[in-house]
């Protein structure tokens, strides 16, 4: 049986071909907060002037990000507020987990609100690195729109070989094992990567990120362990339901959006409208060397679905943090 995972919005994959030594951690991925002080400009907590990520330096120190009422209207209020979350179809999957909830207007949709500063893990997932398909080359990639932040790392966000990121910065952390990682479901529009009126980079990018692993038939269990603390971990599991006897191929939905764009996003529908925002400010923190390029829309390329997760008040990802 095959589980695909489908990530959206404020995700960032890290050293999804293991190609950094020790200076980067494992196939990974990230859900960062959106609920600090990640002011564009201003070196933030663990970035360091000059720092070269290939040598290991014992004097790094990574500080906490700083929780604020941010008067920006995407920080601190409700109605912008990217939630991180779980997600399962009800025609699907089982479960008895009494924290799901139903997703309005997403008839047999559940999903979990995931708390802050957590490592997901899941029991069927073999060590060992993912695969990368091709597909993954429509996910943008902070190399690629903004060079300057080649291999500039927040060691908050992004450890090195072996470590965690901070539960300051980070809502959700997932190592990745043996599988496939690729780009899933294109937005529509084109993303064009503006910094300070220069246009970088146009293209169509993937709203959606996919990891698609091997387990046996059968149920699937999911943990959710905190970052700061030995405390048990939740523990979610799913039954799939038979169809001609078989146990069929699953999804399970990772998202960081805003509640508005929950729906779309299982639902893996089309945005209603557009509407450019800096919602990347979030994942450009990575490297926290300044603002860095936000995306705004351009034109139409292909009518149909795109992946949802975060259109209509800007592109919010997913994104890699590397190449």
């Amino acid at each position: 049986m095959k589980v695909e995972i489908i990530f959206t919005g404020l995700c960032s994959f890290l050293n999804v071909r293991d190609n950094h030594g020790d200076s980067m951690v494992e196939p990974s991925i990230i859900l960062v907060r959106t609920d600090i002080d990640v002011d564009p400009g201003i070196p933030g907590p663990g970035y360091q002037e000059g720092r070269n990520p290939e040598e290991e330096e014992e004097n790094e120190v990574a500080q906490p990000a700083v929780e604020k009422e941010c008067p920006d209207t995407h920080i601190g209020h409700d109605e912008h507020e990217h939630v991180p979350f779980i997600a399962y179809n009800t025609a699907e999957l089982n479960s008895t987990f009494d924290k799901f909830e139903d997703i309005p207007n997403a008839k047999g949709f559940r999903m979990f609100r995931l708390p802050m500063g957590v490592e997901l893990t899941f029991d069927g997932m073999a060590r060992g690195n993912p695969e990368v398909v091709q597909s993954y080359d429509t996910i943008a990639k902070k190399d690629v729109y903004w060079p300057e932040a080649k291999n500039r790392w927040n060691r908050n966000y992004v450890p090195k070989k072996g470590g965690k990121p901070d539960s300051s910065v980070v809502a959700a952390f997932m190592r990745f094992g043996k599988g496939f990682i690729g780009g899933g479901r294109l937005c529509p529009l084109e993303w064009s990567f503006i910094d300070e009126s220069t246009r970088r980079v146009t293209n169509q990018f993937a709203e959606e990120g996919l990891y698609t692993f091997d387990q046996k038939d059968g149920e699937i269990v999911f943990r959710i362990a905190s970052l700061d603390s030995t405390a048990d971990p939740i523990e979610i599991r799913f039954q799939p339901i038979k169809k001609d006897g078989q146990f069929p191929d699953q999804i399970l939905f990772i998202g960081n959006t805003m509640k508005t764009d929950i729906a779309r996003y299982v639902l893996r529908t089309e945005a209603d409208a557009y509407f450019d925002g800096d919602h990347f400010r979030f994942l450009n923190a990575v490297a926290n060397i300044g603002d860095g390029p936000f995306p705004a829309f351009g034109r139409r390329v292909t009518s149909g679905c795109g992946g949802g997760g975060g259109s209509t008040s800007g592109a919010c990802g997913p994104h890699s943090s590397n190449g």
